[in-house]
């Protein structure tokens, strides 16, 4: 009787403990899931930003609104650098999405996969109109050295990874994103 009562009293001490174990495995599990696939991304947006021409995108934001020709050209430019970050970063089917640089503004120039360009507005459109201002804000600290941000957009939940575009005399001429 004894031993029954100790084994009923252990019981379920055990399994809290398996319990607790087993979440904890599960968060360490989804965190280093989370970290190889921001990993993934970086390597993406670092390829896409090192092939992308900062003067072509800088030249496109001059332009009211863009040409056909102008994002014809960041188009295939976006398509190229897509292929490339696919093979480097090992992400299948990864979405690109450009941002060019106005003065202060980031305005929406293009994506490589339609799930991607889940912006409601033209090209050339800016991103203030299109995310909340404390993601504009993050995206924007990202100007610099790249990085990683999360945000919802119609109730999704998107993750990005960052990079900047620079033009041949080394500013800042936009931002490619890697979903």
């Amino acid at each position: 009787m004894l031993t029954g009562r100790i084994i009923l009293n252990f019981v379920p001490v055990m399994l809290l403990v398996l319990a607790a174990a087993g979440a904890a495995a599960l968060h360490l599990g989804v965190s280093m899931q989370n970290e190889r696939q921001n990993d993934r991304l970086a390597a993406a947006a670092r390829t896409a930003a090192g092939l992308l021409d900062g003067g072509a995108l800088r030249s496109a934001a001059l332009q009211t609104g863009g040409t056909e020709e102008s994002r014809q050209a960041l188009d295939a430019q976006l398509n190229a650098a897509a292929k490339a970050a696919e093979k480097v970063s090992q992400v299948e089917d990864v979405g690109l999405v450009l941002y060019v640089l106005r003065g202060e503004e980031y305005l929406c120039a293009g994506a490589t996969n339609a799930r991607d360009a889940f912006y409601s507005a033209a090209f050339m459109t800016p991103l203030e109109r299109e995310l909340p201002a404390g993601t504009v804000q993050a995206i924007t600290a990202c100007a610099q050295d790249g990085g990683s941000v999360t945000f919802y957009h119609n109730g999704l939940r998107c993750t990005g990874y960052f990079e900047p575009v620079l033009a041949a005399d080394g500013t800042l001429a936009g931002l490619v994103e890697a979903r």
